[in-house]
């Protein structure tokens, strides 16, 4: 989750802001971009920001699902025990921020590789079970 969250405070491509507006990329020397590439530091307030920013656009995607009368929810897929910083994320983004969301236990060997944690088919298989047994326990996927 840390790796996603990031991704929402990097500005240096068009991206969302504050109240969802869609905000210009920041133009920054190459050095900087390389540094704030492999030195990945965020303030408290960056932090702050990435979290309503996250939160808000999760909650925004899953009112446009049931406004069309779909089923909405995040899937967390569990590799290993939830770390520390993992869970302060997720309690923050979505407990916090009211985001349905559906946590998945899998075998940490349940991956494309080392490198690429991604779920491999079993992994997959088992979220689609999974969100297959969410929707006929709420009878609200279709």
């Amino acid at each position: 989750m840390p790796v996603l969250f990031g991704r929402n405070l990097d500005d240096d491509r068009p991206h969302l802001g504050p109240g969802l507006m869609w905000m210009p990329a920041v133009k920054r020397a190459r050095l900087v971009s390389l540094a704030r590439l492999f030195v990945p530091y965020r303030s408290e307030d960056q932090v702050a920001l990435g979290i309503a920013l996250t939160r808000d656009v999760l909650r925004a995607t899953a009112d446009l699902a049931r406004a069309r009368g779909a089923a909405s929810f995040v899937i967390v897929p569990q590799l290993g025990p939830e770390d520390q910083a993992d869970t302060v994320l997720r309690r923050r983004v979505l407990d916090d921020g009211g985001v349905p969301y559906l946590s998945v236990p899998l075998d940490e060997s349940w991956t494309i590789d080392a490198w690429d944690r991604h779920p491999d088919a079993r992994g997959a298989h088992a979220i689609a079970a999974a969100v297959a047994a969410a929707c006929v326990a709420s009878h609200s996927c279709r």
